[in-house]
């Protein structure tokens, strides 16, 4: 059921754009408008707002053309109209390989376009617009590495909701995984410049920018997710894993990170050993029947668990009293209770089948207990999303056209205190400016001053509400984070590639002369 619906939504983007749809759009875009009924219209009107005083498209640029946009020598002058985005318009009309020289070329269209989704694909070897030109020797370039994890492929575990869902409850599947993946991209692969995405509905897209990254072929970025991956499917109610009894360091240090999640955030948050629907599944994973069919027995009849010393035997605790416990993983947690039981249970009976040497038992009874920690925690990936250079991704900061909420970026280091209810819309991000607006004007009117000084506060205001008409409202937070933590360090090492570049090219100019001297 989940694969069907993510190859739909896969086969939206990538199928359901043909060529035709990357021709002039603007008959097709009066055609919509004219069309469009009232509610349609207010969004329009919210997304010109928007577009014009609140999308960060210069910062966006910047990042999508890696230092070649500036006057550097070794900059590739075509490099950002190369790269494609593919616009989505009312009426779901898609408008593939847009391509722009400069950011205010992009702030144009998006303004006379008014998209309500913008995806980002690949650098081509030539202007997508003129790839019919160029018809074979078009293709690919470079990419940035993507990691999509869609929060429906939690579906069968989570206990709060499903579909478009998503809220506090189940916001640490996501935070795990990216917990987990952000530590392997790190310390598995060296890269550095990595920004993970809130996708404005159900889940997270992870952006990998460095060169080294970009210029990954496609069965190597195959050979990346594979990696990464531990989730095979499913086979007779269990999930399959990609891994034996001898994990490889990177899943045992993973094992650290989803065991303190575990206890502290998904058992407490999702309650999974509360109810009979939700706790059956999970004893499926114990190859021990005796064990499974012991600890349902207790749990049916309302067992509590292993019940820490000062804790009265007949407190039961509600998923609001758990959520509200801080760590969320102290013992007050009935699910947590419950689990300090099977894992008593099942390390005693361990211990007792090596001592009689019966090792296959034993191993297999050892193995569940990581078994259920990775199949209810470590990272689902969407691995179709990450294989292919052409694959188009939704575009950071651009607005979700079901729930108006904007794509912000994560901080990793705080993934744990995101949460997915408190992401600015744009009908809200278009009030606060509103409202900082007001108040500036206020204050240019108590200053009091000569008009050549209320000339001069125009000018600020002009400069900085018009042009970045976040400055004071609740995404500012999000797009410094993104200039300082994201952009800045990008920056440098792109210009230390530039310079690389450019001593390259001087050293073989002077070589080559020094040949021309010599070849008489």
């Amino acid at each position: 059921m989940v694969e069907t619906q993510h190859d739909a939504k896969r086969a939206k983007v990538e199928h359901s754009c043909p060529e035709p749809m990357a021709v002039d759009d603007s008959g097709l875009q009066k055609d919509a408008a004219a069309k469009a009924p009232a509610a349609e219209c207010s969004r329009r009107s919210l997304m010109m707002h928007y577009y014009r005083r609140l999308f960060p498209v210069q910062q966006m640029f910047r990042w999508l053309c890696y230092g070649n946009d500036g006057g550097h020598a070794a900059a590739d002058g075509t490099f950002s109209s190369r790269r494609e985005l593919c616009f989505t318009l009312e009426g779901e009309i898609f408008a593939r390989y847009q391509s722009y020289k400069t950011w205010t070329d992009l702030a144009n269209d998006l303004l006379r376009k008014v998209p309500t989704k913008i995806d980002i694909g690949p650098v081509y070897s030539h202007d997508p617009r003129q790839r019919a030109k160029y018809a074979k020797e078009f293709k690919p370039m470079q990419r940035e590495l993507v990691i999509d994890i869609d929060m429906t492929d939690y579906d069968e575990l989570r206990t709060c909701g499903s579909g478009g869902h998503i809220c506090s409850r189940c916001w640490p599947f996501m935070a795990v995984a990216i917990q987990v993946l952000d530590t392997a991209l790190a310390e598995d692969f060296g890269f550095r410049h990595v920004l993970w995405v809130y996708s404005g509905r159900r889940g997270v897209h992870c952006w990998v920018a460095d060169e080294s990254a970009r210029l990954l072929a496609d069965d190597v970025r195959a050979a990346v997710v594979g990696y990464l991956s531990v989730i095979k499917g499913a086979e007779g109610g269990l999930t399959k894993l990609g891994m034996g009894l001898k994990k490889h360091p990177a899943l045992e240090r993973a094992a650290a990170t989803l065991d303190a999640a575990w206890r502290q955030h998904i058992l407490p948050q999702q309650q999974l050993l509360d109810q009979p629907e939700h706790y059956k599944p999970l004893l499926r994973y114990i190859p021990d029947e005796e064990i499974g069919r012991e600890l349902s027995e207790k749990w049916d009849a309302g067992g509590q668990g292993i019940v820490p010393q000062g804790l009265g035997a007949g407190r039961r605790s509600s998923t609001s009293a758990a959520a509200a416990a801080g760590t969320a993983g102290d013992s007050c947690c009935l699910s947590v209770r419950r689990w300090d039981e099977l894992v008593k249970l099942v390390t005693e009976q361990y211990q007792w089948l090596r001592h009689e040497k019966q090792y296959q038992r034993a191993n297999a009874l050892e193995k569940c207990l990581s078994d259920i920690l990775f199949a209810y925690s470590y990272p689902r990936l969407d691995v179709e999303v990450t294989k292919k250079m052409n694959h188009l991704l939704k575009a950071p900061f651009c607005v979700h056209p079901k729930t108006g909420k904007i794509c912000v970026p994560i901080d990793p280091a705080a993934a744990w205190e995101f949460d997915p209810d408190d992401v600015p819309t744009v009908q809200q991000l278009v009030q606060e400016m509103a409202a900082v607006k007001q108040e500036q004007q206020e204050q240019q009117q108590g200053q009091g001053g000569g008009a050549g000084d209320d000339a001069a506060v125009q000018q600020q205001l002009q400069a900085g509400v018009v042009a970045e008409g976040w400055h004071g409202t609740s995404m500012e937070p999000f797009v410094q984070a993104f200039e300082k933590s994201f952009l800045a360090p990008l920056a440098a090492s792109n210009r230390a590639a530039l310079n690389d570049k450019a001593k390259e090219a001087a050293a073989e100019q002077r070589a080559q002369r020094d040949d021309g001297d010599l070849s008489w």
